[in-house]
C-alpha cells in the first residue's frame, strides 16, 4: 500500500476540508447525534401526518452495511473496484444489522479495514481503462493537472457522498491528487490517492439524515432531497441513489409522496431489490448460518454444508417467487402447499429430484403436512439443536419473529437444560415440557404458552425438518397445541391456516421492514405511521411490493426530529 509518503499531507489536507475522521482513526465522529431510539406506544390510523399523536424519530448518521458499500462502489465505479472491497463485517442488534449500523460505534480494526479497501478498489479503478474512460472526463495535461484532477473529483465524489463537495472539500483533495501525481509522475496514481480518500470520508462511509426546517410542518425536520433519495435507495436495492435519482432528488423529484411511489415502483423493477429483501430474509431469519449448523454426525449423517445451503435456498427461492414473479397474497407464505427443492434437497422430502437442475416448483405430499415456510427444512434445522428438535427454540422464532411478541428470556438461575429421557418413565418433549411448566407455576407457563404450542406442531420434523410421526425414542407425536388469543390447532397445517388469518402476522412483516428501513425500532411517536401502513397493506391485498412503496412513502420516512 503506497500510503506512507504522503502520510502527513493527507492529513493536513483532510483536516482543513473537516474530513480528518476519516483519517485519524476515528471514523463515527461527526457533528450529528445517533440514531432514534426503541420503544412502542398506540395510534390511530388514517394519515400520521394529520395525528396528534405522530412525532417523527431523532435524526441523525448510519453506518453503511458492508454490501451497501459494495453495491455502492459498484454502482459508482463499476464491478471491478467492487470486486476488490472488502469492508468490515456487519454485526447485529435486536436482530437487525441496520440497527447496529445507527446505534453501534465502529470498531478500531474497522478503521485499517476500510482503509485497505480504498486503496485496493482505487487501484481496482486505475488499472480497468474502461472504468476509467467513464470517470475522467478531461484529457490530463500533465501529472499533476490540477483541472483535470477536480472535474473526475468533483463527478466522482458528487456520487459517493450523495452530495456537491463544497469548494473548499475539492480543493483539499486536489492538492493530495497533485501531490501523488508528482511524486509518482502518474496522473493515474493522483486518481487512485484521491478515490482513496473519497472512499475513506465518512461522508462516504456514513449516511447523514438531519434534514432541514420543512415551513408545512415547522415542528419538525425534512430529509432534504439526496437525504431522502439515500434513504430509499439503501433499503430498497442496498446501494447508493444511482446518478439518475441523485440528480432528481436534487431538482425537486421527490417532493411529494407521489413522486416518492413512482421512484420507489421504477426502484422495485432494478434485480437489486429482489438481492436487498433476500438479504433481509438471510440475516432476519438466520438463513445465512444454516451451511455451517452444528448437527451432530452421528444423529445426522446426511447433513453437511451442501445441504444446508440448499435449505436456505429453497427458503430464498420461495419468497422470492411469492413476493416478485408472483406478487401474490403474501400471506401465502404460511399456506402454500408447494416450495422449490433441487437435487439436494428433494431426498429429505421424500420427492423426485427436479430434472435439468437448480430449484423447481415441487408440491409436497399432502401426508407429511407442511404448509409454506412453517414446513421449511431452514426453519426447521435453524430453531433445532445439533442431536434434537427444540419446541421451545421452535415456538419462540415463530412466535417473536412471525407475530412479533416480545418473549423475554428465561429468568436468571432457571436450568435450562432439557431432562435426559428416562425409559421408565417414557415421555415425549411435549409431555415432558407440560409437566416441567406445570410444576414450576404461572411464572413459566405465561410465557412458554404462547411458543411452546407452535414447537410442539414441528415436532412432526426432526432436527434437520425431516418428517416423522414418532419421535427418536419411538414414541407417538402430538403435533396439537392451543395458544391463548391465537387459537387451536390439530397439526402443522391448521396452525399454519392460523398465521394466515392472523392480522398479527402481516402487521409483524410490515414493523419488522420499518425497522430495517429507519435503523431503529419503532418510537411511541411513529406508531400512528405503522398503523396506517398495516392498514394500506391489508387494503392492497397483502401485496409486500406495495408495502415497500408505502413505507418509503411514509411520513415517518421522509421527517424527522431534531438529532439528540
Amino acid at each position: 500500500m503506497r500510503t506512507t509518503f504522503f502520510a502527513a499531507s493527507l492529513i493536513t489536507a483532510l483536516s482543513s476540508a473537516a474530513l480528518l475522521s476519516a483519517c485519524s482513526g476515528d471514523i463515527g465522529d461527526l457533528p450529528f447525534g445517533g440514531s432514534g431510539g426503541g420503544g412502542s406506544g398506540g395510534g390511530a390510523g388514517g394519515d400520521p401526518l394529520e395525528n396528534p399523536q405522530f412525532a417523527p424519530a431523532p435524526g441523525g448518521i448510519r453506518r453503511l452495511l458492508a454490501r451497501q458499500y459494495i453495491n455502492s462502489i459498484r454502482v459508482v465505479l463499476g464491478d471491478a473496484a467492487a470486486n476488490n472491497a472488502a469492508p468490515p463485517q456487519d454485526t447485529t442488534l435486536n436482530e437487525f444489522e441496520s440497527l447496529a449500523a445507527a446505534e453501534l460505534s465502529a470498531p478500531p480494526s474497522a478503521i485499517d479495514q476500510y482503509e485497505a479497501s480504498a486503496y485496493e478498489v482505487a487501484a481496482a479503478v486505475t488499472g480497468d481503462s474502461a472504468t476509467m474512460a467513464k470517470i475522467v472526463p478531461c484529457v490530463p495535461l500533465a501529472a499533476d493537472d490540477a483541472e483535470c484532477f477536480r472535474q473526475v473529483i468533483e463527478g466522482v465524489g458528487h456520487q459517493l457522498w450523495r452530495r456537491p463537495l463544497t469548494p473548499a472539500e475539492v480543493t483539499a483533495i486536489v492538492g493530495i491528487a497533485q501531490a501523488a501525481g508528482n511524486a509518482y509522475a502518474s496522473f493515474n496514481l493522483g486518481v487512485e490517492y484521491s478515490l482513496a480518500t473519497l472512499l475513506q470520508s465518512p461522508y462516504f462511509l456514513y449516511t447523514i439524515e438531519i434534514g432541514v426546517t420543512d415551513p408545512d410542518h415547522p415542528e419538525w425536520l425534512k430529509l432534504t432531497g439526496p437525504e431522502l433519495a439515500t434513504r430509499m435507495s439503501l433499503f430498497l436495492v442496498d446501494s447508493t441513489p444511482n446518478a439518475a435519482l441523485l440528480d432528481a432528488a436534487e431538482k425537486g423529484g421527490l417532493d411529494s409522496e407521489e413522486q416518492i411511489r413512482e421512484a420507489a415502483r421504477a426502484m422495485l423493477k432494478d434485480p437489486a431489490a429482489r438481492k436487498a429483501l433476500s438479504s433481509f430474509y438471510d440475516v432476519f431469519f438466520k438463513l445465512n448460518d444454516l451451511p455451517t449448523a452444528a448437527k451432530t454426525p452421528a444423529v445426522f449423517p446426511q447433513f453437511n454444508a451442501a445441504l444446508g445451503e440448499a435449505m436456505r435456498q429453497e427458503t430464498l427461492v420461495f419468497l422470492d417467487d411469492l413476493v416478485w414473479n408472483q406478487n401474490a397474497d403474501y400471506r401465502t407464505m404460511f399456506n402454500a402447499d408447494y416450495t422449490f427443492v433441487d437435487a439436494t434437497l428433494a431426498g429429505l422430502y421424500g420427492v423426485t429430484p427436479p430434472s435439468g437442475g437448480g430449484f423447481q416448483k415441487t408440491t409436497l405430499p399432502p401426508t407429511q403436512m407442511r404448509a409454506g415456510f412453517l414446513g421449511h427444512a431452514s426453519y426447521l434445522t435453524r430453531y433445532a439443536h445439533p442431536s434434537e428438535t427444540s419446541p421451545t427454540r421452535r415456538g419462540v422464532f415463530l412466535s417473536n419473529k412471525l407475530l412479533c411478541n416480545d418473549v423475554p428470556p428465561p429468568p436468571q438461575g432457571v436450568d435450562t437444560t432439557f431432562p435426559p429421557f428416562d425409559p421408565n418413565k417414557p415421555m415425549t418433549k411435549k409431555q415432558v415440557l407440560e409437566e416441567i411448566h406445570q410444576k414450576a407455576g404461572e411464572n413459566c407457563t405465561t410465557c412458554h404458552s404462547i411458543m411452546d404450542p407452535f414447537g410442539y406442531a414441528a415436532e412432526l420434523y426432526d432436527g434437520i425438518g425431516k418428517y416423522r410421526t414418532v419421535d427418536e425414542h419411538g414414541l407417538t407425536i402430538d403435533p396439537s397445541g392451543k395458544v391463548d388469543d391465537f387459537g387451536a390447532f390439530a397439526n402443522p397445517v391448521e396452525m399454519a391456516q392460523l398465521f394466515h388469518d392472523d392480522q398479527r402476522s402481516m402487521n409483524c412483516i410490515v414493523q419488522n421492514l420499518f425497522r430495517q428501513s429507519m435503523g431503529h425500532k419503532e418510537t411511541k411517536g411513529e406508531r400512528p405511521a405503522i398503523t396506517s401502513l398495516n392498514q394500506s397493506f391489508a387494503d392492497s391485498g397483502f401485496k409486500l411490493q406495495d408495502a415497500l412503496v408505502e413505507i418509503v412513502a411514509s411520513p415517518a420516512f421522509s421527517y424527522v426530529d431534531d438529532a439528540k
